[in-house]
């Protein structure tokens, strides 16, 4: 069994929240941000080889879904955009363009992937790579 503090590994600048790795799954514990999101600098973005789920802990959210178009518009979907309460989980399959926006004070995520984020790996970023090296 692998225990890991969050007290031991307290929020960095420079370094985007606390991400911990197995073989199969990778979390990131997000800083508990004071204020809402600015809704002129939202992230959306989208991954191709990874499922994402954001577990809300705190504060209220609205997740914005936007899926890709494809060559056969009978299969388009409209945006969706939902304002969730805490608890709850917003999944997000490959490959879903999303953002999620922190609407009122005092809000925090804690999001999972799997598998693991490549890129999150090769940060330098992951707390516990020495346990779980990157395959």
């Amino acid at each position: 069994m692998r225990v890991y503090r969050l007290a031991d590994t307290p929020i960095a600048e420079g370094r985007f929240g606390r991400i911990f790795r197995t073989t199969n799954l990778m979390v990131n514990f997000l800083a508990e941000e004071p204020a809402p999101r600015d809704r002129r600098k939202l992230s959306p973005h989208h991954h191709d080889d990874f499922e994402q789920i954001s577990l809300a802990v705190k504060g209220r959210f609205v997740h914005h879904i936007r899926y890709p178009w494809g060559p056969d518009s009978t299969q388009w979907r409209p945006d969706e955009s939902r304002e969730i309460a805490t608890p709850s989980i917003c999944i997000i399959p490959p490959p879903t363009v999303h953002t999620t926006q922190g609407v009122g004070p005092h809000q925090q995520l804690i999001d999972i992937f799997s598998p693991p984020r490549v890129d999150f790996s090769a940060s330098g970023w992951v707390l516990n790579a020495d346990d779980y090296p990157a395959r």
